[in-house]
C-alpha cells in the first residue's frame, strides 16, 4: 500500500509540474500571437487613412488608439499593444492546488484502492477454493475485460444522466463485488463478482 500512494503522489507531482510550466508556455504564446494580431489590425486602421471623430478639440477616438490633432492636423499617434503578462503567481498555484486537489487524490486513491488491492489476491483466493489454473487467469483478467466492454456504454449513459448517479452506482457494484468475494464459496460466484466488479469500475471510470 505504501509503495502504491508513493506512485500516486510521484506520478501528481510530475503531471502537476509539467501542467505548470507548460501552461505558462503555452499561454505566453498565445498571449503574444493575440498581441501581434492586434498592433497589425490597428496598422493596417492607419495605413487605410480612416478618419477619426473628434469627441472635443484636440482629441478624437481612433480604433485600437487615440488620435490627437495637432494645429488643426490629423497626428495619428496609434496606441500598439505591449506584452500581454498571462503568468500566474505562486500564490494562486498554491490555491489551485490546495485543498481541491488533496480531495480529489484522496478520493482517487480509495476508488482505485478498491480494485487494485484485490486484483493481485484474487487469482491465489480462487485457487484456495478449487479452481483450475485455466479458470484462475480467467480470473484474473475478467475485471479488466469486462470494464473495456463496458466503458463506452458507461460513457454514453453518463452523457444522458447525472454523472454523479452512474459513479454511485459503480460504487455500490463494486461494494457488491467485494461483498460476492467475502461469500464466495466456489469459484462461479468469484467469476459473477469479478463481472460485476468490472461493470462498477466502468461506471467510476
Amino acid at each position: 500500500i505504501l509503495q502504491y500512494v508513493c506512485e500516486v503522489l510521484l506520478v501528481a507531482l510530475v503531471a502537476f509540474t509539467l501542467a505548470i510550466f507548460s501552461g505558462m508556455f503555452v499561454s505566453q504564446k498565445i498571449g503574444d500571437l493575440l498581441v501581434a494580431q492586434q498592433n497589425s489590425s490597428s496598422q493596417s486602421a492607419s495605413d487605410t487613412g480612416g478618419m477619426a471623430m473628434p469627441d472635443r478639440q484636440g482629441e478624437g477616438q481612433w480604433p485600437g488608439g487615440r488620435v490627437d490633432f495637432i494645429g488643426g492636423q490629423q497626428g495619428l499617434t496609434q496606441a500598439t499593444a505591449q506584452d500581454l503578462d498571462v503568468s500566474v503567481g505562486w500564490a494562486a498555484i498554491l490555491r489551485l492546488y490546495g485543498l481541491g486537489i488533496l480531495l480529489v487524490l484522496a478520493a482517487s486513491f480509495f476508488y482505485m484502492a478498491s480494485p487494485m488491492l484485490v486484483t493481485p489476491l484474487i487469482t491465489g483466493f480462487t485457487e484456495s477454493i478449487g479452481s483450475s489454473a485455466a479458470l484462475m487467469g480467467i480470473v484474473g483478467g475478467m475485471m479488466n475485460l469486462c470494464s473495456l466492454v463496458c466503458r463506452p456504454l458507461a460513457g454514453n449513459l453518463a452523457d444522458r444522466m447525472s454523472k454523479y448517479r452512474v459513479s454511485l452506482i459503480g460504487a455500490l457494484l463494486m461494494a457488491a463485488a467485494c461483498a460476492g468475494y467475502i461469500m464466495a464459496p466456489n469459484a462461479a460466484v468469484v467469476v459473477v463478482s469479478r463481472i460485476i466488479n468490472g461493470v462498477g469500475f466502468a461506471c467510476c471510470s
